[in-house]
């Protein structure tokens, strides 16, 4: 007499996993197609016939002047858009069938389905300043976490909600069926480890938040932090054959140009690149928060004003 139905289901006929808006009603009638208004044996119950759907709520109801009205039906699909066939039977009268219908899956929420990550990161998740290794997914789904493939409102759009980091690349893009799939977004701060949370928002579904996210400066050159002085060599920048009154410090820094405090590999020397001059001291030190601090360097040329080139390697 009425099929479940419900009008938010509109790529469907019922919402999968909310009790159907129209109950189903069974009717008893004579082959004419009239309610015997006096049918009142026993009960009358629905199952699904096929499908791959799970039908919830009280499934059987008894009869009452030729009508079985059904009362907190639901079904639940493992995907959107399900198709499932239910079936009414009271033993008595033959069974019938509802005709195909479909399970249709309503988005309510958002989730990030994929969280940026760079497997370079290795004390992090993403590595600052460069375009995320893996993008972020965000995906449209109801309130059991299923995709709503049909969900194609608008853009969604993610943006930094705390933290102190600097977002850049195309930060919003269409729905793609119940999916927002980004391309070339990275992060930038201005220290190492520093920490970020991306949300994602359409202006439709409730905003969603990442969780915490640590941007991890990655180094890629070394660079001299502080050359070699001393201030009693007027006429130069460190006084022949004296330890340095000022050490070299080498660091260790991505392309921006930020140390990488978790650079600790192995050790960094120091020697003469070019120039009549002997470097004397120890001239290899370990890695210490990404830096190479040098303690008794000096340099002894043969003549007053030898020019010198220090280089740094590790």
């Amino acid at each position: 007499e009425t099929l479940p139905s419900d009008a938010n289901a509109v790529n469907g006929d019922v919402v999968s996993g909310r009790v159907f808006a129209t109950q189903p009603v069974v009717e008893a009638r004579d082959d004419a197609g009239l309610r015997d208004v006096d049918y009142e044996t026993g009960s009358v119950g629905v199952r699904v016939s096929s499908g791959d759907v799970a039908l919830s709520g009280i499934s059987s109801v008894g009869w009452d002047a030729g009508l079985g009205v059904f009362a907190g039906l639901s079904v639940s699909g493992s995907v959107d858009g399900s198709t499932f066939v239910l079936e009414a039977f009271d033993g008595s009268l033959p069974s019938v069938e509802s005709g195909s219908l479909v399970a249709d899956v309503v988005a309510t929420e958002m989730m990030f389905e994929t969280l940026p990550a760079d497997e370079d990161a290795v004390n992090g998740d993403v590595v600052n300043g460069r375009v995320f290794a893996t993008q972020p997914v965000v995906k449209a789904r109801d309130d059991v976490g299923l995709l709503d493939v049909d969900y194609e409102t608008g853009n969604v759009g993610v943006r930094v909600s705390s933290g102190d980091v600097a977002l850049s690349g195309i930060s919003s893009v269409g729905w793609d069926a119940g999916l927002g799939v980004f391309a070339d977004l990275s992060v930038s701060g201005s220290v190492d480890g520093s920490t970020f949370v991306l949300e994602a928002f359409d202006g439709s579904l409730p905003s969603v938040e990442s969780g915490s996210l640590v941007a991890d400066v990655v180094a890629t050159e070394m660079v001299f932090e502080t050359l070699p002085s001393d201030e009693d060599a007027v006429n130069g920048d460190v006084v022949n054959g004296r330890v340095f009154a000022t050490q070299p410090v080498v660091e260790a820094q991505d392309d921006a140009g930020l140390r990488d405090v978790d650079y600790e590999t192995g050790s960094v020397g120091v020697r003469v690149s070019s120039g009549d001059v002997a470097l004397s001291g120890i001239s290899s030190v370990g890695w210490d928060a990404g830096l190479g601090v040098f303690a008794d360097l000096s340099v002894s040329g043969s003549v007053d004003g030898s020019t010198f080139v220090l280089e740094t390697f590790d």
